[in-house]
C-alpha cells in the first residue's frame, strides 16, 4: 500500500516538474521582435558583436539542471542588496535572475553585465516578483560576463528580498 502511494506521489511530482519546464521553455521562446537587445564591449576593447536579448517574466522559472549563481538568498535589514557573479560559456546561453520583494514598499532592481546596465532601476512593487531572462544569441556557445544585481529603495524602508540567479 505504501509503495503505491509513494509511486503515485513520485509520478505526480515528475509530471508537475515536466509541465513547469515545458511552460517555462514556451515563455522563453517568445518572438525576438518582442524582446530588447543589448550589446556590450568588454573593458572598452574591440570585440566581436555580442547580442543578448532580455525580457521580464511575471512568473518564477526554474530548470532542473541550472548552474546556480545566486542560491536562495534572503536579504533583510536596512541596506541595499548587491550580488555579483560570473557566467561561463559551458553553463548555457540563458540566465535568469529572480527577485521577490516580500516587503510592502517598492524596490528598484538594476542588473548589469561587464559594467553596462541592462535593466536600470526597474521598479518592483511590494509583494511582487519578477524573473529577468537573458539569452545570448551572438556569439553562440554560452552567455559570459561579470554580472551585478543591485536592489535598493528610495525611502529607507526595511528590505525583505528573496533572490536567485541561474544559468542554463
Amino acid at each position: 500500500m505504501n509503495k503505491k502511494k509513494l509511486t503515485a506521489a513520485l509520478l505526480a511530482t515528475a509530471m508537475l516538474t515536466l509541465t513547469s519546464v515545458a511552460s517555462a521553455a514556451d515563455v522563453i521562446k517568445e518572438a525576438p521582435s518582442q524582446q530588447s537587445t543589448v550589446s556590450t564591449a568588454v573593458n572598452g576593447a574591440e570585440q566581436d558583436f555580442v547580442d543578448i536579448r532580455t525580457k521580464v517574466i511575471d512568473e518564477t522559472v526554474y530548470y532542473p539542471m541550472d548552474a546556480i549563481m545566486i542560491s536562495n538568498v534572503t536579504h533583510t535589514g536596512s541596506t541595499a542588496y548587491k550580488g555579483e557573479f560570473t557566467t561561463a560559456k559551458g553553463n548555457g546561453d540563458q540566465l535568469n535572475v529572480w527577485v521577490k520583494n516580500n516587503a510592502s514598499t517598492p524596490v528598484y532592481v538594476t542588473i548589469s553585465r561587464d559594467g553596462t546596465d541592462i535593466h536600470s532601476s526597474y521598479k518592483l512593487d511590494g509583494k511582487d516578483q519578477k524573473t529577468f531572462n537573458f539569452v545570448q544569441y551572438v556569439p553562440t556557445g554560452g552567455i559570459t560576463g561579470n554580472w551585478k544585481v543591485y536592489v535598493y529603495n528610495s525611502d529607507g524602508s526595511k528590505y525583505n528580498l528573496s533572490i536567485n540567479a541561474r544559468q542554463f
